[in-house]
């Protein structure tokens, strides 16, 4: 391992191990700043072989879902709560998926392309010692909830119409803030010719109380209620988040990622970098580290200057709008529309390796889902993996230390696996399929 990978490794652990509380999952994009690395140890690529399912769960609702599970230990016992299609927010033991409990939070989604995406995150807000599972949703509104006992803490209406969903995650920063946020729509109910504003709501966990709200102001968009997700560096608490406003008829120049100063009391805009192209649209969340901001579009992937929006690198070509990035060391991961899973090294996005490619994939490796990594660190090989899924119901593991083309080195197959987010924690590995089934896979 050079000494320059091995120092990152090393920044890496100590800012983004930290926040992320150990080996739990607690956001969608494991922390602030969006990696989806966790650092734990359990699963390497010489024991991957040995995982199988442990159990399967039948949650609320036998629709699509694109939620990531959030995953916590609260009194010493490891908790998963999802997101269903059908508007309800389960809490299920993480050893056999048992349910403790499931409340309606007025997500009242089809089940189509568009709904239930927002993933529940878990804050434990400071000066407090009750555990909160804070959710977007379908309704306009914010909700918090009681992690042990379910009953909601406090919503907040982000919008008064029908057409104002929350269907972005929910980040918790490193200051214990609740970052979310929302696009709404303004005109004739439907996909095409409308406008889309589009804001970044900031509350306290505490109370539910707004303290920053920045409007993006209003674009043109095509494509549902998508909204990206932001993430943050935790080094200085900046905020990015893509804009996908984009329509087959119109030239936007919303499309990009917008940056903001997480000021106390109010933001404060940094930069914008936008595509003056309207097929670039960006609803995936970024991911930040070192510096840079890593972004996927449709145009593919980017490296950003995070002091000044630049692009310093992309797009590469491997496109994805719902894919995003994951970062450990020296590389960034990606999924693409046409099956694939790649890595590109930091600081130039030279490609490193490619997986091959799932010919039966029907799209991208999942829309909205993303690579995820885990495995050994510093002083250690980097033994890491990228997990993935895709669209036909597979879940695979590639050794991320692979060069050139490689293939898979786990691969299972399991009906319904193709729309949700994952999540991995102590070795497990979370997923809430399109079949309305939650699953578990471990050693």
């Amino acid at each position: 391992m050079s000494a320059r990978r091995s120092l990152l490794c090393v920044a890496l652990i100590a800012v983004m191990g930290m926040i992320a509380a150990g080996c739990d999952w607690t956001m969608a994009g494991y922390d602030a700043a969006n990696t989806k690395f966790n650092p734990e140890k359990n699963l390497t690529p010489g024991n991957v072989g040995g995982i199988y399912r442990h159990w399967v769960a039948n949650v609320q609702g036998a629709k699509s879902s694109r939620s990531t599970p959030a995953v916590t230990t609260i009194d010493n016992t490891k908790y998963v709560f999802v997101q269903t299609a059908n508007g309800y927010l389960e809490k299920r033991r993480a050893s056999d998926g048992a349910s403790i409990w499931a409340i309606w939070d007025g997500n009242a989604g089809s089940g189509n392309w568009g709904t239930s995406t927002s993933s529940p995150a878990i804050v434990t807000p400071k000066g407090t010692s009750q555990t909160q599972v804070v959710v977007g949703s379908m309704d306009g509104h914010v909700y918090s909830f009681d992690a042990r006992g379910g009953g909601e803490l406090w919503q907040f209406p982000t919008g008064a119409s029908d057409f104002a969903p929350v269907v972005s995650s929910p980040v918790i920063t490193p200051g214990g803030n609740v970052i979310v946020t929302m696009g709404e729509k303004i005109g004739t109910p439907g996909y095409f010719g409308q406008r889309t504003f589009y804001a970044i709501w900031r509350f306290d966990p505490r109370n539910g109380q707004e303290n920053g709200i920045w409007g993006l102001g209003s674009t043109i968009n095509s494509g549902g209620y998508e909204a990206s997700s932001v993430a943050v560096d935790p080094a200085n608490g900046m905020v990015f988040a893509g804009m996908p406003g984009f329509d087959p008829d119109y030239i936007s120049n919303q499309s990009g990622v917008l940056a903001l100063y997480n000021a106390d009391g109010s933001f404060q805009g940094a930069w914008q970098s936008t595509w003056n192209n309207s097929y670039v649209g960006v609803s995936a969340a970024p991911a930040v580290a070192g510096g840079r901001v890593f972004v996927m579009s449709t145009t593919g992937l980017r490296e950003l200057n995070e002091a000044n929006g630049g692009v310093m690198y992309g797009p590469t070509g491997a496109n994805s709008q719902f894919s995003s990035p994951a970062v450990a060391g020296d590389t960034v991961y990606v999924g693409t529309d046409n099956g694939y899973t790649k890595g590109f090294l930091v600081n130039g996005l030279t490609p490193r390796w490619t997986s091959g490619q799932n010919v039966d994939a029907y799209g991208s490796p999942v829309r909205g889902a993303s690579p995820v990594i885990t495995g050994q660190s510093y002083p250690t090989l980097d033994r890491y993996l990228v997990f993935n899924s895709f669209g036909n119901g597979d879940v695979k593991a590639f050794d991320a230390d692979a060069l050139g083309t490689t293939s898979a080195i786990w691969t299972r197959q399991d009906h319904g696996t193709g729309k949700g987010g994952l999540a991995v924690s102590g070795g497990v590995i979370y997923v809430q399929g399109d079949d309305g089934q939650l699953r578990a896979f471990g050693l």
